[in-house]
């Protein structure tokens, strides 16, 4: 007997899938009532079981940018910062369908972290799903470049206007004075196309370097989450 999903067009298995991940990222929310006591995680509220007390809020937020640009590496840099912080097991990341996410807690509840596994399903996914914003990855060896401004176009175009920005591969840059050429080239583009560049948040974030040295990049991994919290609502 054939398989009932093997008689559907391609374009319409990639959607079921787009949509499988859709569900993947948005967990339902707790039914259980309110605990009397609650102990604190991150400013997140939980109760008995290891359950948040209320419905969290969850805010998805897609890693973009084109390939090459280390986006992969940045989210399993963030893993290892969340890992370290919080003194858990593993990073929290988790694969779903053709994305890696990572989950974070914050004040104003879960940020979901989404990197694509390519440029069309990013594409695909801005175009079909709403966002409250993203996080713009832009190498600092390369600046700018057209995929970065093709992703920002279908940011854009998808109504998204509060955009971070992760300056990764900081630490292969010696020239203090080239990186703030490359951190003014990426606010005049956001601001090209109406992202609020003056006021974005663009941090340089790393992953090499010992002692010191990977302290710093360390730190600036903490820094570019509370920013990417603070910036997209």
């Amino acid at each position: 007997m054939l398989n009932a999903g093997a008689s559907k067009p391609p374009a319409v298995r990639k959607w079921a899938e787009y949509q499988s991940l859709h569900r993947q990222l948005r967990p339902p929310a707790p039914r259980e009532a309110v605990p009397r006591r609650l102990t604190f995680v991150d400013g997140v509220p939980f109760g008995g079981m290891g359950q948040p007390a209320y419905p969290v809020r969850y805010t998805v937020v897609p890693l973009i940018g084109p390939d090459g640009v280390g986006k992969t590496s940045l989210l399993q840099a963030l893993g290892g910062f969340l890992q370290q912080r919080d003194h858990l097991p593993a990073p929290p990341l988790r694969a779903a369908s053709g994305a890696l996410v990572l989950d974070t807690r914050g004040v104003n509840g879960v940020y979901q972290l989404v990197d694509f596994e390519s440029a069309h399903a990013q594409s695909s996914l801005l175009a079909a799903t709403p966002f409250q914003g993203a996080l713009l990855a832009v190498s600092a060896l390369d600046s700018v470049l057209p995929g970065t401004v093709e992703s920002l176009m279908a940011a854009r175009n998808a109504g998204i206007t509060r955009i971070a920005v992760a300056l990764t591969k900081c630490d292969q840059i010696a020239d203090p004075e080239m990186l703030d050429l490359v951190m003014m080239e990426v606010r005049e583009t956001l601001n090209k196309y109406e992202c609020s560049g003056d006021t974005a948040p663009v941090v340089c974030v790393g992953a090499g370097g010992e002692g010191r040295e990977a302290e710093k990049w360390w730190r600036a991994s903490g820094q570019l989450l509370q920013a990417v919290q603070a910036w997209i609502p």
